[in-house]
């Protein structure tokens, strides 16, 4: 539970990949029957049943977003071609 609020979008990227958000039974039911048709379902089908929940849609771009973050930080600046 949040006591107090968060400093930056880093810290709420942190609470969100930790906590246990939960996901709504009709869009638990919707991807369990995506899963039984995997080899016919496209992204599009499964980006509009993740979107109908919201906790769900936060779930996978605070996911996203930490997954992003270390390859932010690792990376150079592209070169202008000077020396």
């Amino acid at each position: 539970m949040i006591e107090k609020p968060l400093a930056n979008l880093a810290t709420w990227v942190d609470y969100f990949t930790r906590v246990d958000v939960p996901v709504l039974r009709r869009t638990a039911r919707d991807l369990a029957a995506l899963r039984d048709k995997e080899d016919t379902v496209g992204g599009r089908q499964i980006a509009q049943t993740v979107l109908q929940d919201p906790l769900l849609t936060l779930k996978v771009l605070a996911l996203i977003e930490s997954s992003a973050a270390p390859a932010r930080t690792t990376t150079s600046r592209p070169s202008n071609g000077r020396s």
